[in-house]
């Protein structure tokens, strides 16, 4: 279906303006001000009617102006008089140049945009009216002595948002009284739709682009934009200085806070943990030469069977010591108890220095002392006259026996930590000390060649290089 011709649409008017020449004043000399006064709205309706857009949007709104009562007022007068479009906007953006006065003059910059904005606000209005929509109260462009809070400001905030209410009728192009049937009846309708929707949406975009081309050239929006960045930047330094005098304030206050004596001491530890914890937290053994960071740890270490090897081998050096020494006096039971103090004291300072012996608690060695006697008397016969060592089966359980003795009588549990450790090399150099102080050291003779050693270690040699050795007695 094609778009209906313009003398389509005068043709039928032709009847209609021969009847309104009957009401011409010049033909009514009775009421002449009546006939003038509807003569003019007949005038104005052909004017409207005889406009292809304003026709359209007539003939979709007639029914709410031919149901009203009276003479129409001024709004209404306004509201059928032809309607801004989107052509017209784009038509405002040649009068700008930059020669173009900033004044409240109609040609100025402010008077010209002022009565843009008051039409295309009064047409919404009117719009919303008539389809009985709710208003939106658009703010006018204010003048050039506005400021930027009071009328700038919320100008440019709803119109760059802005979104026509008017429903565009006059861009419809088929009337739906000449559809033959239904079916032509949709298709026009969706077609009228399709141009209302674009021509709203042409008309939306140019209109905002008109209000952002307005904002950047705009004085009074540039000044307050300024205006307000610089206010921004007060605020800012002004919380940053305030931010800073209660840190200042917060500081004096430390200052001058005194901490209790309670507080500095653990102050004092949480700053250096490692002085006073590594001392009580550091376990060590010294007959296996290593440190252990808990009692637990420690207590493992003691239970396994390299330390408890370790511990025979040590107390059976010490016990051939003492017999090569001439030490086994201080063995024997004694009936005074202060005898068997004073020997066992010497004994220890002789092999770990006076220091450590004072250590020593007389009770503890009064008490075991009769289970260490008969072992002693054992442990004799594990070195032959001769000085040759006896690695028989009863040396083992001599030394089996030893063990199980000093673990009752508390002799063999690990040191506590009232008693200082001493290593190996401090007992060495002890016993060499004890030695010279003696006079004499220890000599070891093969019995086959009647040979003399100062070492066992040469001894063992001579035997395995001659075959001296001799088979143990029975």
């Amino acid at each position: 279906m094609t778009p209906p011709q313009m003398s389509e649409i005068v043709t039928p008017l032709s009847p209609a303006i021969r009847k309104a020449l009957e009401l011409h004043p010049d033909k009514n000399y009775g009421n002449v001000e009546a006939a003038t006064k509807l003569f003019a709205e007949i005038q104005t309706a052909y004017q409207v009617l005889s406009d292809p857009q304003e026709r359209a949007w007539y003939d979709t709104h007639k029914d709410a102006f031919l149901s009203r009562d009276g003479q129409p007022s001024s709004s209404e007068y306004c509201y059928d008089s032809r309607m801004t479009t989107s052509g017209d906007i784009l038509k405002l953006f040649s009068k700008f140049s930059p020669r173009m006065e900033f004044s409240d003059s109609p040609s100025g910059f402010f008077g010209g945009l002022r009565a843009v904005f008051t039409r295309l606000a009064l047409e919404e209005e009117m719009a919303c009216r008539a389809d009985k929509l709710e208003f939106v109260d658009y703010p006018t462009f204010g003048s050039q002595s506005d400021t930027f809070e009071d009328v700038v400001r919320p100008f440019y905030a709803v119109w760059s948002s802005f979104s026509t209410k008017k429903s565009f009728a006059w861009k419809d192009i088929y009337r739906y009284s000449e559809a033959p049937d239904r079916r032509v009846r949709r298709l026009m309708e969706k077609e009228n739709k399709r141009l209302r929707e674009e021509g709203i949406r042409e008309f939306n975009e140019a209109v905002r682009s008109l209000v952002a081309f307005v904002k950047k050239r705009d004085p009074r929006y540039k000044s307050g934009i300024q205006s307000e960045a610089q206010r921004r930047e007060l605020l800012r330094q002004s919380a940053a200085a305030q931010a800073a005098k209660s840190r200042a304030v917060n500081q004096a206050k430390l200052r001058e806070h005194v901490i209790p004596d309670w507080a500095k001491s653990e102050e004092a530890e949480e700053e250096n943990p490692d002085s006073s914890g590594s001392e009580l937290e550091q376990f060590e053994c010294i007959i296996c030469r290593k440190a252990f960071k808990s009692l637990n740890q420690f207590s493992a270490h003691e239970r396994s069977k390299k330390h408890v090897k370790a511990v025979k081998q040590l107390r059976w050096e010490m016990r051939a010591e003492n017999e090569s020494l001439n030490l086994d006096q201080c063995m024997a039971p004694f009936s005074d108890h202060a005898q068997l103090e004073q020997c066992n004291d010497d004994s220890a300072a002789f092999f770990f220095g006076h220091e450590e012996s004072g250590k020593v608690q007389g009770g503890r060695n009064a008490d075991a002392d009769q289970n260490i006697a008969p072992i002693m008397e054992d442990s004799e016969t594990i070195l032959n006259p001769t000085g040759s060592v006896d690695v028989s089966q009863r040396a083992d359980d001599a030394l089996d026996l030893l063990s199980q003795e000093l673990a009752a009588s508390g002799l063999g549990q690990s040191p506590s930590t009232d008693i200082k450790k001493i290593g190996k090399a401090k007992q060495k150099r002890a016993r060499k000390a004890a030695q010279q102080a003696l006079g004499h050291s220890p000599e070891l003779i093969c019995t086959a060649c009647n040979a003399a050693f100062p070492s066992k270690t040469q001894l063992f040699t001579h035997l395995r290089k001659y075959d001296h050795a001799q088979p143990p007695v029975s």
